[in-house]
């Protein structure tokens, strides 16, 4: 037999182990002692392995691997992403997976920011900053003294003494530093495009990832529910807490794959009317969205030029600073209440589980990015005469009301986020603080307390 196997592995006057990796000899079908003989021929042939042979790959790996294993330590939420994926499902931990995605984008732009133009401002920046005021299209950044209530309001609204801040373009000079091989001004223009180059690579990486399975993940390659269920569950799961979140997980699985089979299979048996009428639906449903969208937008646009009309007249600190807030509260309001819409129409379109929620996700998406448009639009229009009257902007290029135009953009996206986070913060204290105060300490519901109340 090993003579057999000898002569088959021999082909004219080198042997075909000659030919092969060392991992495809690994995996052929011939005993050890043959494969050893094969590789004792490779190398008295004149074969001499490179560094990544098997046997220093083997002496790798387990570092590698041990590597892998201390950076999830540091990955953001992992513990808390399992939990939602064995509650919610895979869908749902996929929305705050892409979250964590953007946060990590968001923090590779404070690095670019921090390393390549506030730093280096404050380390070559010798001189200081002439707060009077500069010619008609200088970049003024002149600021009144104010009181301390005067200030507390600036904070709010990026004025006054906060836009001589490194949070606005009007703080930076033309810094040149390190024998004039650096300034300010080109790393304000390149930092954006390394962040925007540093995107398109995640992005990409993502989509090519995501096309290799979507044929896997399709429904004619996907793991049968018996399979699921006879052969799923994995009994290396030991402790407690995890054999809790795997059994929920491995329970909403199959309640999701149920769904699609129930829904595909009454798909397959609808009528060509059925289909007609369903489609039909769908259309009108999309024209009642958009047009929902369409009228978001609008009031976004007449939010931004009353404000922008109104701020620059009021003598009044409390009705400007209400004024300027009133594209944050807007734009808050339509993101609050639109998404419920979608989530409500989007049931009568006869989708697919999993199509409803990404088609959900899919619109908020767009929802957000053109509020952002809309908001720039309008912006652009105010301040750089965009699509409007060009008589303001005859003389500088810009509006000659916003001295340092860039200065009073940023001004207009610090509200937004300062507006934010004040929403999330009376969020957490008069909505989730009570609720969960309230879970902690009652163990019975409102509604059996009254119903057991004599």
């Amino acid at each position: 037999m090993n003579e057999t196997n000898s002569e088959t592995w021999k082909i004219g006057d080198k042997s075909r182990g000659t030919r092969v990796k060392y991992n495809e000899l690994r995996n052929n079908p011939v005993p050890m002692k043959e494969k050893r003989r094969l590789r004792e021929v490779r190398q008295s042939e004149g074969y001499n392995p490179s560094f990544w042979t098997h046997k220093h790959y083997s002496c790798v790996w387990p570092y590698w691997n041990k590597g892998e294993q201390v950076i999830s330590i540091f990955k953001l939420w992992g513990k808390t992403l399992i939990a939602i994926r064995a509650k919610f499902g895979s869908s749902i931990s996929s929305y705050f997976l892409f979250l964590r995605f953007l946060m990590l984008l968001n923090l590779a732009s404070l690095i670019l920011t921090t390393g390549f133009i506030i730093l280096p401002t404050i380390l070559l920046s010798k001189t200081e900053h002439n707060h009077s005021s500069l010619a008609p299209c200088g970049n003024s950044s002149a600021f009144p003294n104010h009181t301390l209530p005067g200030r507390l309001l600036d904070v709010f609204t990026g004025e006054g003494f906060m836009q001589d801040t490194f949070l606005f373009y009007g703080h930076y000079g033309d810094v040149v530093g390190f024998d004039n091989a650096f300034s300010v001004r080109l790393s304000y223009l390149l930092t954006p495009f390394v962040f925007l180059l540093i995107c398109s690579l995640l992005l990409l990486q993502r989509t090519v990832k995501g096309i290799t399975q979507r044929r896997v993940r399709s429904r004619h390659y996907r793991t049968s529910i018996s399979s699921k269920v006879f052969s799923g569950w994995d009994f290396c799961v030991r402790e407690t807490g995890t054999s809790v979140l795997k059994q929920k997980r491995f329970s909403n699985d199959i309640k999701s794959d149920l769904a699609e089979e129930h829904w595909y299979m009454l798909t397959t048996q609808q009528s060509l009317g059925v289909k007609v009428r369903i489609f039909a639906l769908r259309v009108f449903l999309n024209g009642i969205i958009l047009a929902l969208m369409a009228g978001g937008f609008y009031f976004i646009y007449l939010a931004t030029g009353v404000s922008q009309g109104y701020q620059k007249r009021s003598d009044d600190p409390i009705l400007s600073l209400m004024t300027q807030y009133l594209v944050p509260v807007v734009i808050s309001l339509v993101l609050l209440i639109l998404p419920y819409s979608f989530m409500l129409l989007v049931k009568f379109e006869g989708l697919s589980p999993s199509a409803e929620i990404t088609l959900t996700l899919v619109r908020c998406v767009f929802l957000r990015l053109g509020t952002l448009g809309i908001f720039l639009f309008s912006l652009g229009q105010t301040i750089l005469c965009v699509g409007g009257t060009k008589a303001p902007c005859e003389i500088c290029g810009y509006n000659m009301q916003f001295q340092c135009w860039e200065t009073s953009v940023g001004q207009e996206f610090y509200k937004l986020s300062m507006f934010h986070f004040l929403e999330l913060l009376a969020e957490f204290l008069f909505l989730k603080l009570p609720r969960s105060f309230l879970c902690s300490t009652c163990t019975m519901s409102p509604k059996d307390y009254f119903k057991n109340r004599p």
